[in-house]
């Protein structure tokens, strides 16, 4: 209902995952994702770490101190994701122990802000492998597999919050993705959409 209104809610969504947990199954429905996603007025936020989970928090709390009634430069926030209307903002997180990409000054709070991002890039890349929230572990041990074990260079592109992605210019969507010049595949262990 919060979507429906454009009222400025925030909530957070735990046991991001369709896997076995530290505490046995977590019995989430694998169309959640998907359902989510197509909630109007909404972004569905899937970090992959801290650093993420912070630019979540960012994200969600800029898209919800908008003033849609108002068209001027200053009401705008400063970064550059989705703008300038008020959204519902869905944080998903997830209970396992992950990874911590920002150690490796890889994951990016301004990453998550514009919906995606190149965690890893490589020279005469062959493949994009697009993580989502806490399957992004399993691409980038995919790229690594691949270009050490098969000598295939793939690149590694996290991919947060679907509806900030959307929202950006076609150049930057292209940059992120260079879904002409190569294949990608989509890593998230939820149901298939679209």
């Amino acid at each position: 209902m919060s979507a429906l209104q454009r009222l400025p809610t925030l909530h957070i969504c735990t046991h991001d995952s369709i896997g076995t947990g530290e505490d046995g199954p977590t019995h989430q429905p694998i169309a959640l994702a998907s359902f989510y996603r197509a909630l109007p007025n909404t972004l569905y936020i899937r970090p992959c770490d801290t650093e993420e989970v912070a630019g979540a928090f960012e994200l969600a709390l800029e898209n919800m101190h908008v003033d849609p009634t108002r068209s001027d430069a200053n009401s705008r926030p400063t970064n550059p994701g989705p703008q300038p209307t008020a959204m519902t903002s869905l944080i998903s997180l997830s209970r396992h122990a992950l990874p911590q990409y920002h150690h490796l000054n890889l994951s990016s709070r301004a990453g998550v802000q514009r919906g995606a991002y190149v965690l890893q890039d490589r020279a005469h890349a062959r493949v994009t492998l697009v993580g989502v929230g806490a399957e992004l572990c399993f691409a980038v041990d995919a790229a690594r597999i691949l270009s050490d074990e098969l000598g295939v260079p793939a690149r590694v592109v996290s991919f947060p919050c679907w509806r900030a992605f959307e929202m950006q210019s076609p150049g930057y969507r292209r940059a992120v993705l260079r879904r002409r010049e190569m294949p990608a595949v989509v890593v998230e262990a939820y149901a298939l959409n679209g």
